[in-house]
């Protein structure tokens, strides 16, 4: 906890400096200065999306996990097989799920308020969800990992989720309506 409260405040101090930077009224050196602060920006970035992806390798090799990783980041795992209805951008899904964060603390879930539905591509939930649905069939149920860009990014949810938190999901489809296109 430490390290990302540590990582967090570097940011922060990056953000800071940019902004409080000295601003020369000559357009060259705004320039440059304007691109090293987006250097800063971006190794920043890299370097908070490599961390995270090491916690998520360590939980996934401790739960001895078998994951797909896609290229934004995403991890998920589908240990039962549904249909062979897949979803599509503008399908909507009725799924059940639990959420928790890598240290096992319990965030939400669907048991006392029932299943959940998202349109993909319009929902505001997690840009996460919408990825892994487009991976999933009707009835699969599935472990997925959101890193903190998927899930509730810098500042958490305010509630459960605290800022810059990996979500772990369990989740299943329980129906897929397809989008009727004109």
């Amino acid at each position: 906890m430490h390290l990302k409260m540590h990582i967090y405040n570097i940011c922060l101090l990056l953000c800071v400096f940019g902004v409080s930077c000295n601003h020369d009224t000559t357009q060259s050196k705004h320039n440059s200065g304007d691109i090293l602060k987006k250097e800063a920006l971006v190794k920043a970035n890299k370097y908070l999306v490599e961390q995270d992806d090491e916690m998520i390798k360590n939980y996934i090799t401790r739960k001895g996990w078998e994951m797909k990783r896609t290229t934004t980041g995403l991890w998920y795992m589908i240990y039962k097989k549904g249909t062979n209805d897949v979803a599509e951008s503008n399908d909507n899904i009725i799924y059940d799920y639990r959420s928790e964060l890598l240290d096992g603390s319990q965030c939400y879930n669907t048991d006392s308020t029932g299943p959940s539905s998202i349109q993909i591509g319009y929902a505001n939930v997690e840009s996460g969800l919408h990825q892994v649905f487009l991976h999933l069939h009707k009835g699969d149920e599935a472990k997925v990992i959101l890193p903190p860009h998927l899930a509730f990014g810098l500042l958490g949810d305010n509630n459960k989720i605290p800022r810059r938190s990996v979500v772990v999901y369990d989740i299943k489809v329980r129906d897929i309506i397809k989008s009727r296109t004109e």
